[in-house]
């Protein structure tokens, strides 16, 4: 997703623009369809960049938290909605402007086991990549932006990060989880599974043999699961972003 010599360069500047308040940067922060908290934590951020001098708009969508806007100057929100009023997405609110209702309970009881693999989400997935890079006013609004630089928080994010590229943006990843499977497994990060345990494996920090064997297992269950999120979100990247696919 985010590698390379694009990734370094992403990096640089964000630290740049964090570090130096004489050249005001513009940024954009881009959010996957369910981020919680992940909202607040880079709704922080956004604010210490503000207070650097910089402008940030943030583009995130509508759930069941139903968090305020941040309502600071220098910050821009747009709050996204996808039209859920025949109810064939899932996990989405049956409404005009539907928001995603995490399983709680479900997370809650088995969070940490395969069986939580809510599978109908792909489906989610895939209306939402949909709604996102369909929106061709909503992009050249943000083209005309000129933004520095995005911000994506990649949890199930790849069209964000297809978008930032179609607006000729570098972008840095945002990773709020353990550093081990799923998303993470397509980064420049290091973590090989015989040294690091995936979440799902249950695996101590130091590992046995066997344990190793089994979050080899683990990390490839993982690969079939991120493939299958991939031709998802590639579909749909393929079909709305041919800069992104040219790159």
């Amino acid at each position: 997703m985010v590698g390379g010599d694009r990734a370094s360069l992403a990096t640089f500047l964000v630290l740049a623009l964090l570090m130096s308040p004489l050249e005001a940067g513009k940024i954009l922060v881009l959010h996957p369809m369910y981020a919680a908290s992940h909202v607040l934590t880079l709704r922080a951020l956004a604010k210490g960049l503000v207070a650097r001098g910089h402008e940030v708009t943030v583009l995130r969508w509508k759930d069941t938290h139903n968090y305020p806007d941040a309502n600071h100057p220098g910050i821009k929100e747009h709050v996204l909605a996808i039209n859920n009023t025949d109810g064939t997405i899932p996990r989405l609110t049956v409404e005009e402007r539907a928001s995603f209702e995490m399983p709680q309970e479900l997370m809650w009881r088995k969070g940490t086991s395969w069986t939580a693999l809510p599978v109908d989400t792909f489906l989610t997935v895939g209306a939402f990549c949909r709604s996102l890079l369909e929106r061709e006013q909503l992009r050249e609004e943000l083209r005309r932006e000129k933004f520095d630089i995005a911000i994506v928080d990649i949890l199930y994010n790849e069209c964000s990060l297809a978008l930032a590229h179609d607006l000729g943006l570098p972008s840095i990843g945002y990773w709020a989880f353990t550093f081990a499977g799923g998303e993470p497994q397509y980064t420049t990060a290091f973590s090989p599974p015989s040294s690091v345990p995936l979440i799902l494996s249950h695996c101590p920090e130091v590992m046995s043999f066997w344990e190793r064997l089994w979050n080899h297992f683990v990390a490839f269950s993982s690969h079939v699961v991120m493939q299958t999120q991939f031709a998802v979100t590639s579909y749909q990247i393929r079909h709305y972003c041919r800069r992104a696919v040219a790159g």
